[in-house]
């Protein structure tokens, strides 16, 4: 698997300090050696909760669902969570070792007290003596939190800098990208209270599960079926549902989300300021990074005139509306769900499925090689190249395209109601995954001629 590096320094370990009674979090965060911007210091209100959902994130982060074990200790090296300061807001977000779950905490306005903010995106360092600190928080304990891009140098006695060079995996950069488009169509199909919650959680099996089950009502809540039913919510994987077990106690409520598809769930606990959004992919070896549903959009130029307008309207926005959006800029919200996928392969937006909105941050990697770095787009453009691509148009409704290919001649079909292939990967996927490189080259040469 490809990465892409970067020299980054760390002063020190993240820690906890102080005395039982006032606990200080100090995230020690990697950035470039010349900027010294403080993007947060504060004091936050709910420090248990908010102990109980970062140490929910840095399990979830050093978590392996699906990944050979002669990999473990490359892939947790390369598994520090992203953090977002905004105006109004602060997100941790991070995948599982094998990118199959997704995990953010969003700290709401209410959740903390700031002595400074500033807006600002920036990976830190959770460790497993992070992990044990943050367990130790108690009720009744004050904790102080200080995120900062100038953790990169010591000079006190004999201390050097400590320069860490991380790889940062192409997995979880396409991951950030694909995840948001998976939750941009799901709708809430339960939403239960804290004590409907604990009973659900009591009840999961231990260990991993190698079949699929379902989600279904309970009375006023849920619980787990090995048949589908109407309604029902499926899960291939439930063991990763575990992360969420230390949190439903401190909560006030869950809501699940699926996709259209009944194949991606999004499981979200609010604790009043504070929410945890988990996103599970369809099953433990299928990772975000290979899922393709923004491949379309990235070699689509339907909204390339409307990209350049959005992003210079983007300033931290905790909450961006598709609906607003396309109201104050005269354009389809169509065009602008485009804008915002392609705004998001970059790494630019994420989304919101509790609020059905997205928001902007900016991830502390290069995310410009993106599309250049998929497989399948390169493998399209090679088509073209080779002049293996024809394409004939027959309405303004159907475009047909015959690709040759090894040998073989596979048929395209572009329609308003669905994209068509007969290779293969199209039969064994469908649009499941996104498209296949053949609809792709048809799908770039439509758009040169449009």
């Amino acid at each position: 698997m490809g990465s892409i590096e970067q020299l980054l320094s760390y002063k020190q370990q993240s820690t906890i300090t102080g005395s039982e009674d006032q606990r200080i979090l100090n995230l020690c965060a990697s950035q470039p050696i010349n900027d010294n911007t403080v993007f947060f210091n504060g004091q936050l209100k709910s420090p248990v909760e908010t102990a109980r959902c970062l140490r929910a994130i840095s399990i979830l982060v050093g978590s392996r669902f699906f990944t050979p074990p002669a990999m473990l200790a490359r892939i947790l090296r390369e598994s520090d969570p992203v953090v977002t300061v905004s105006r109004k807001m602060i997100r941790f977000e991070g995948f599982s070792a094998c990118c199959s779950t997704y995990g953010r905490l969003d700290i709401l306005p209410d959740g903390f007290e700031a002595s400074k903010i500033a807006p600002g995106t920036t990976n830190i360092d959770f460790n497993t003596d992070m992990r044990g600190v943050l367990a130790k928080v108690r009720s009744g304990n004050a904790m102080s939190m200080s995120v900062r891009s100038d953790e990169f140098e010591l000079t006190h006695a004999d201390t050097k800098i400590i320069e860490k060079k991380v790889k940062l995996p192409l997995r979880w950069i396409k991951g950030f990208s694909e995840v948001q488009s998976s939750q941009n169509a799901m709708t809430v199909v339960f939403e239960i209270s804290r004590n409907e919650a604990i009973r659900f959680f009591r009840m999961l099996p231990k260990g991993s599960t190698r079949h699929p089950a379902w989600i279904v009502t309970a009375g006023k809540g849920i619980r787990l079926s090995h048949r589908e039913v109407e309604h029902s919510v499926r899960i291939k994987g439930v063991e990763r549902l575990a992360v969420l077990a230390d949190l439903v106690q401190l909560s006030t409520g869950l809501s699940i989300y699926v996709n259209a598809q009944n194949t991606i769930s999004a499981w979200v606990i609010s604790f009043g300021c504070l929410r945890f959004t988990m996103v599970l992919s369809e099953d433990v070896w299928r990772g975000f990074s290979g899922e393709g549903q923004l491949l379309k959009d990235l070699v689509s130029n339907t909204a390339d005139k409307v990209v350049n307008t959005i992003k210079g309207a983007l300033n931290w926005q905790e909450s961006l509306s598709v609906e607003q959006l396309a109201f104050d800029l005269e354009q389809d919200e169509s065009v602008i769900k485009v804008v915002l996928n392609t705004l998001a392969s970059r790494g630019v937006v994420g989304f919101d499925v509790f609020s059905g909105n997205y928001f902007h941050r900016v991830l502390p990697f290069d995310m410009s090689k993106v599309d250049d770095l998929n497989p399948r787009i390169k493998a399209a453009r090679k088509l073209i190249s080779e002049d293996a691509v024809l394409v004939n148009y027959t309405d303004d409704e159907v475009v047909k395209g015959e690709i040759e290919s090894g040998g073989i001649t596979h048929r395209v079909e572009l329609s308003t109601l669905a994209d068509k292939c007969t290779c293969p990967w199209f039969a064994k996927h469908r649009s499941s995954r996104g498209p296949c490189k053949h609809i792709l080259s048809v799908q770039m040469i439509t758009e040169e001629k449009t």
